[in-house]
């Protein structure tokens, strides 16, 4: 068995809240990795314990930081200290992308000479994902007492097996941080949900944006929610559709370009599972809808059809209209589509390349 320690401290001032806090897909990143972990015995480095709200597992042991403004070394001395395990994984609370068998795969690699396992990625080390024996509590408190606070520096010193990420089976995207809003919202997977009520205008509106971002290169894809429960994008007549009422459950169609599949699936389909999929595949994905979850989305609001938010505000990030407006978030002009095809551009595409 080994110990688990998520590091949850920081200032968050680039991202501007505390980043333990942040909803990732209804749940927020703290508590998607102790409901990850909860088989193991769980230690929780912060910086005061009255910044944490009731936590989803008991088995957790909250340490404080006892060097104040002192980074990961800081946790990780803390987590080291705490805990009874003779290996334990550090994990920084803000990887969106992590695995819950992670920690069971660096423990493949546990031998006697070393002192950490932990993964690079085209050769950059990621100290903040990886295998600390406890007997390096001695060495990170002497480091603290030196003021010697750069991890990577400090690695040098010690024993280190480096797992290339990219010669495993796990995405590259695993060991991606986020540090600013913009990062949070790409998490969702470079999507951002545009909904409303029926008749703003949805349809005309995302239609006009994905011709501004086709001029602009910009390669998109359309998730549609259907919540009517049923729909068709067959037609009567067409082999296909025959072969659907015949009993078909999967019906697939394609030629040298394209392809196109119906498939009825026998439990309820989960968008998160479509986006995962699809990440990485197109620039920008526009969702049409789901204006009940936590995703980064914009509401449309329509002169005599609904003037007044109805979307979940969790990630809401501002408004799209033909009136005026005056709360939270941005706005952008409903007849103006080119507009926010520009901010999605800067956001997702031309932001991306110079971070």
């Amino acid at each position: 068995m080994i110990g688990i320690g998520i590091l949850t401290g920081g200032k968050s001032s680039r991202m501007g809240t505390a980043k333990s806090q942040l909803d990732f897909f209804g749940c927020s990143f703290l508590e998607r990795k102790i409901k990850m972990w909860e088989k193991y015995p769980i230690y929780l480095s912060v910086n005061h314990k009255e910044t944490l709200f009731s936590l989803p597992v008991k088995d957790i042991t909250i340490v404080e930081d006892s060097f104040s403004e002192t980074g990961p070394v800081g946790g990780i001395y803390e987590v080291l200290k705490a805990t009874s395990y003779r290996w334990n994984f550090i994990c920084a609370v803000d990887l969106p992308f992590i695995k819950k068998e992670i920690p069971d795969f660096l423990e493949l690699f546990i031998e006697e000479d070393y002192d950490c396992v932990l993964f690079t990625l085209n050769g950059k080390i990621h100290p903040l994902c990886g295998l600390y024996r406890k007997e390096l509590a001695e060495f990170f408190k002497i480091s603290l007492e030196q003021k010697k606070l750069k991890l990577i520096s400090l690695l040098k010193m010690l024993r280190v097996k480096y797992i290339p990420l990219e010669k495993t089976a796990f995405p590259l995207n695993l060991l991606d941080n986020v540090n600013r809003p913009n990062e949070y919202i790409r998490s969702f997977g470079n999507s951002i949900s545009i909904c409303g009520l029926k008749n703003t205008g949805k349809t005309t509106f995302i239609n006009g944006v994905l011709r501004s971002l086709s001029e602009m290169g910009v390669e998109t894809a359309v998730l549609k929610h259907d919540g009517r429960h049923d729909f068709s994008i067959d037609q009567k007549g067409t082999d296909t559709y025959s072969y659907a009422e015949s009993g078909a459950k999967n019906v697939i169609i394609f030629n040298e370009k394209k392809i196109a599949q119906i498939r009825y699936e026998k439990n309820r389909i989960d968008y998160k599972e479509i986006l995962e999929r699809e990440r990485g595949k197109q620039d920008i994905m526009i969702i049409e809808g789901l204006k009940g979850e936590p995703l980064p989305k914009f509401e449309i609001l329509r002169k005599s059809v609904s003037e007044v938010p109805q979307s979940n505000p969790v990630n809401r990030l501002g408004i799209i209209s033909d009136i005026p407006y005056t709360g939270e978030g941005l706005h952008f002009d409903l007849n103006q589509p080119s507009v926010f095809a520009q901010y999605l551009y800067e956001l997702f595409v031309k932001d991306k390349n110079t971070i």
